[in-house]
């Protein structure tokens, strides 16, 4: 549930100027009832960096998808470690169970995120597939299957967070001096390394903490509503 006083506090600076956008991992359909709550009106960041999107007409107005040939170089990766787990690709962002994927692969995606593996896992996997050096890039973030396991989202190279930012201030015409990004996982570090002022909050991974120039409360603390009152009071 969102707080009413963050939907007032969201409100109050977007009136004074501020442009204010959220950048996720999640698909636009998963997002879209958030960005309606709160009023949000600016392009958003979605899908891990892959893609930009008008919340208001629900055009893309940026996108990066990784290209086939490096589809089914990472899905044999995948394949290789012979794990369980769930595959996430496309704009629908559906899920697709571990054996299913095996041996149907996929033609075409955004990106591909590996649901819900141990640590040791998806460090290997992300390892391996960033040893390779090719056009796409892997982040391990805390899952979205609860706590003890971890996400591997891969993507085009220049369709992480910090891409997308690039491509946010020349859409919105702002420089990225004048930007502050709020994280909690590995798929931040990409926008930490775009934006003016870098603020991870208490349940950030180290690695992220380590880069940022600010602490904020944990999300369920109410980490948006705590900057917004920091830096636009």
């Amino acid at each position: 549930d969102i707080e009413q006083s963050l939907v007032d506090a969201v409100q109050r600076v977007t009136r004074s100027g501020i442009r204010i956008a959220c950048a996720t991992g999640r698909a636009w359909h998963l997002v879209q009832p958030v960005v309606e709550k709160l009023g949000l009106v600016d392009p958003c960041i979605v899908e891990g960096g892959t893609r930009i999107v008008d919340p208001i007409s629900g055009n893309t107005l940026w996108s990066q998808p990784i290209v086939d040939e490096s589809v089914q170089i990472i899905l044999d990766i995948f394949r290789a470690h012979n794990e369980a787990g769930t595959l996430v690709y496309g704009d629908e962002f559906a899920p697709v169970a571990f054996d299913s994927f095996m041996t149907s692969g996929v033609e075409q995606a955004s990106f591909l995120y590996l649901l819900g593996l141990p640590e040791g896992t998806a460090l290997t996997l992300a390892r391996e597939l960033n040893d390779m050096r090719a056009d796409f890039v892997a982040y391990i973030t805390p899952s979205w299957r609860g706590a003890g396991f971890y996400d591997v989202h891969v993507a085009h190279r220049l369709a992480d967070k910090g891409h997308a930012v690039n491509q946010w201030c020349s859409i919105v015409g702002v420089t990225a001096e004048q930007t502050i990004g709020i994280g909690d996982s590995g798929n931040d570090l990409p926008m930490f390394q775009a934006v003016g002022l870098r603020v991870a909050v208490a349940n950030a991974t180290v690695e992220l903490k380590a880069a940022s120039d600010h602490i904020a409360p944990s999300q369920s603390d109410g980490a948006l509503e705590y900057v917004l009152q920091r830096y636009f009071s």
